[in-house]
């Protein structure tokens, strides 16, 4: 334990006074991670392989997210220092971050197909924003009044950016309030599709604050609002898929 902190502290030497104060305050381990904390260098073998796996995979989260949500980037970004404190990606990453004063890229709205996407090493903070507007579908004939989903919507964006800042505990909370607001019963398309996206958000924390089997279970509702539902593989985390997984195969259905 002394080692590691040792490494915390001179790499965040190197950061200065801003990056020394989130070393040591930020190294505590978080939901389903050892305690204490280990690093790459740590004696034990298996703990250290564990650190050097970890880092890289919130490294790639965070480059990921980096030009969506600069904040969670930068909590992910000093959380990979805390277990390899010798990441030179992570120490040029805060180091971008801390001169960072005001980021109000612009918003550019076309029409049509959008522009191919940038790699992750063309993406820049001051990037504009490309916003595709496509033609509207014409609505189906319907003899009711289509429902005004406006506050479910705004509050289902409120827990999902709860959850990209890594606000697990408050995304937590807005998800179950949208859900509790929609029901069970609701036979509206778009309210069980709404039902279906705050229990995915729901169990996401869920699994984030090691609550499996709370996470589990809310993924059986989100099945049984939308039996459809699928997550992408490419952007969910395999302990979020497992949960999903147990979900399926908890109504009998095969991943």
């Amino acid at each position: 334990m002394a080692m590691r902190c040792a490494f915390v502290l001179a790499t965040a030497a190197l950061l200065g006074p801003a990056a020394a104060r989130a070393a040591e305050s930020d190294c505590a381990p978080w939901p389903g991670e050892p305690s204490a904390l280990p690093t790459v260098a740590s004696p034990d073998s298996v703990l250290a392989r564990w650190a050097t796996l970890r880092a890289a995979e919130l490294a790639a989260m965070a480059r990921a997210g980096e030009s969506a949500s600069p904040a969670r980037a930068n909590r992910l970004w000093r959380h990979v220092l805390c277990l390899d404190p010798a990441s030179a990606d992570a120490r040029a990453a805060l180091e971008q971050a801390r001169l960072v004063r005001v980021h109000r890229p612009d918003v550019v709205v076309g029409r049509g197909a959008s522009a191919p996407e940038a790699g992750p090493a063309q993406l820049r903070l001051d990037d504009p924003i490309r916003v595709v507007s496509r033609e509207p579908r014409a609505p189906a004939p319907s003899t009711t009044p289509p429902s005004d989903w406006t506050r479910t919507d705004a509050a289902l964006r409120g827990a999902e950016g709860k959850l990209r800042e890594a606000d697990f505990e408050a995304a937590l909370a807005s998800a179950q309030r949208v859900a509790r607001q929609l029901g069970d019963s609701n036979a509206d398309p778009g309210g069980r599709e709404r039902r279906a996206r705050a229990e995915v958000v729901a169990a996401t924390a869920q699994v984030a604050l090691g609550r499996e089997d709370e996470a589990r279970r809310s993924f059986e509702r989100a099945l049984q609002a939308d039996p459809g539902l699928r997550l992408d593989p490419a952007t969910t985390s395999p302990k979020v898929r497992r949960a999903f997984d147990a979900a399926l195969a908890a109504k009998g259905r095969t991943p």
